[in-house]
């Protein structure tokens, strides 16, 4: 079960999973911290990361609570306690863009020297 953030855009501050930890049938409560090597889950671009420390949609799952019940699991992942810095959310496109925020970087594909190619051609 997924701990995940009431905020549509924050940074992630402090993780406290004590009082997940102590529930009953609780036997793991993950987060970044518990990542030994690379916390990112992109296949080709690495732009995902498993447990973001910052929180990029409403709901995003910061910790993973894992418990020997559907039930116990959303126990603990509401028992985590997230310290949250709120940052200004950026609802439309129109802000996106104004914003230069992307999902990505922008993807450009070429072959060969189309300026090149442009400037030594001919018209008809």
């Amino acid at each position: 079960m997924a701990g995940d953030g009431p905020h549509a855009h924050a940074q992630v501050r402090a993780i406290d999973v004590g009082a997940a930890l102590r529930l009953p049938g609780v036997l793991a409560v993950l987060s970044a911290a518990d990542v030994p090597g690379e916390n990112d889950t992109g296949p080709a671009r690495h732009d995902e990361p498993l447990f973001p420390g910052e929180v990029c949609f409403h709901g995003q799952a910061v910790v993973w609570a894992i418990a020997d019940s559907e039930a116990g699991a959303r126990a603990a992942a509401a028992a985590v306690r997230v310290e949250y810095h709120p940052l200004p959310a950026i609802l439309s496109i129109e802000d996106a863009i104004a914003a230069d925020s992307f999902l990505t970087e922008r993807e450009r594909m070429h072959r060969g020297d189309p300026r090149g190619a442009l400037a030594t051609a001919r018209t008809a």
